[in-house]
């Protein structure tokens, strides 16, 4: 009789088998560290030359907004072209870029106008890259390994956001910034290197398909969000997704100033809450990773937008680190296991072959909602809430009046956005049992755009 395999044996089998994935993955997790790096310094490379935060706003947009707007462009390329290709694409642009800082820097002549220009070039290919990648992950994995690998990218997100930080503040105080520069080109160098040598599959294409590919292009870059509203659960889930990052972005914009108020600068405190958000990112995308998620996906995604959503309630009533630092924990835990859950609906329902065009229009949505937040903070909190909280209101009870009270109240109010936003999944017709009624691609044509 045949001996078992061992459990360890099953696991490095599976681990095996999806080796083309991590390998890339790994690549990629390189390479973000080290743009992260260059995006942490340059941004405190502009404020030493200019000491305007101005300056850093029309930086990060320059970064943001071309790569939001190319998205169903990008989209409609990575359902037509070979994905490899697309982003090799990505990576040596943003590699050519990156190498123009470098010259600048080395011959004195950079200028601010230099990096806004920089970053204006680059954002449009480090979408596209970003958006073949993720089209491109849903054929190097079994489905069943989805939540895997969502959580996987949420631990790349949780571990450059504190090592960016930490590396790129070493290398640009013991060396400058062209260091930081050389590091970020010498990741992406090895990125690129890796991809080269790897194969990444191409979906298969229906006579119907290829049909669509030689459509007017307003048509095909309008395909995904057609498809979406022909689905009105699949409508409910981005709404659900994109509402809450709206309030959850205000919350985002609020978050230094709120703690820096309320300890009076303490620089020491801010980083004490922001390394708990990245230890607790790290601890729930690991285990989501390793152990799968919940098997109920679509009841995964609604819990840790209600988990999410009540930490960030608490949060600013708060007044102290030792408050901040539970609830901070207790929020980050929920985003990776909400998220993965919500990426691998979409991996499931939407077929490989229409993936880059309706994801495209699914990023699109829910971050021009997340911008939309984010921009609104400021002017709210600095001159509506703030101003109105700095003597006795009927919210002195739950947040209190001075510096910080504002902030404190209009975070309370985002949060109850964000409840909101969790009770209307709750009630939207089908979206609780979306995975059942809607088919998986494999279960359905490609082709087909009927509603469910």
């Amino acid at each position: 009789m045949a001996t078992p395999p061992s459990r360890w044996r099953g696991r490095w089998a599976a681990l095996f088998s999806i080796r083309t994935y991590l390998i890339l993955w790994f690549s990629q997790s390189v390479s973000i560290l080290g743009s992260a790096m260059t995006g942490y310094t340059v941004s405190l490379f502009v404020f030493e030359q200019t000491g305007q935060a101005t300056s850093l706003v029309w930086l990060g947009l320059a970064r943001l907004l071309p790569g939001i707007l190319i998205h169903l462009l990008a989209g409609d390329w990575v359902d037509r072209f070979p994905r490899k290709r697309l982003m090799l694409l990505g990576d040596g642009m943003t590699g050519l870029m990156t190498f123009s800082l470098l010259a600048l820097l080395l011959s004195g002549n950079l200028e601010l106008w230099h990096l806004y220009a920089i970053n204006l070039i680059s954002s449009p290919f480090e979408a596209l890259q970003r958006l073949a990648w993720d089209a491109s992950s849903s054929l190097l994995v079994p489905s069943r390994y989805y939540v895997r690998i969502s959580g996987l990218a949420w631990f790349t997100l949780y571990g450059t956001n504190i090592t960016a930080t930490a590396f790129g503040t070493a290398l640009y105080i013991a060396f400058g910034l062209h260091a930081v520069v050389l590091a970020d080109l010498a990741t992406l160098l090895f990125a690129v290197v890796v991809l080269a040598f790897q194969t990444i599959p191409q979906p298969e294409v229906s006579d119907q398909q290829k049909l669509e590919h030689r459509q007017p292009i307003h048509q095909r870059i309008l395909f995904g969000f057609r498809y979406i509203l022909a689905r009105p659960t699949l409508t409910g889930l981005l709404l659900v997704f994109s509402l809450f990052y709206f309030f959850h972005d205000i919350s985002g914009g609020l978050y230094i100033p709120l703690l820096l108020a309320r300890t009076g600068g303490d620089e020491v405190a801010l980083a004490k809450v922001i390394a708990t958000a990245g230890v607790a990112g790290m601890c729930s995308a690991l285990l989501v990773s390793a152990f799968g998620g919940p098997k109920r996906r679509m009841a995964a995604f609604l819990a840790g937008t209600f988990g999410a959503a009540l930490a960030k309630l608490f949060f600013p009533l708060g007044r102290t680190v030792a408050a901040w630092v539970p609830l901070q924990f207790f929020s980050s835990i929920n985003f990776p296991l909400k998220d993965s859950a919500y990426s691998a609906i979409w991996r499931v329902k939407v077929h490989p072959a229409e993936q880059g065009r309706v994801f495209a229009a699914s990023h699109l949505f829910s971050q021009l909602a997340g911008v939309l937040g984010y921009w609104l903070a400021g002017p709210l909190g600095d001159r509506v809430f703030e101003p109105a909280l700095q003597g006795p209101t009927i919210w002195q009870p739950l947040v209190g009046q001075g510096p910080g009270a504002g902030f404190a109240l209009l975070f309370f109010f985002s949060a109850l956005g964000m409840l909101a936003t969790g009770l209307l999944g709750l009630v939207w017709p089908g979206l609780r049992t979306l995975e059942a009624d809607l088919p998986d691609h494999g279960a359905a044509s490609p082709e087909s755009a009927s509603a469910d």
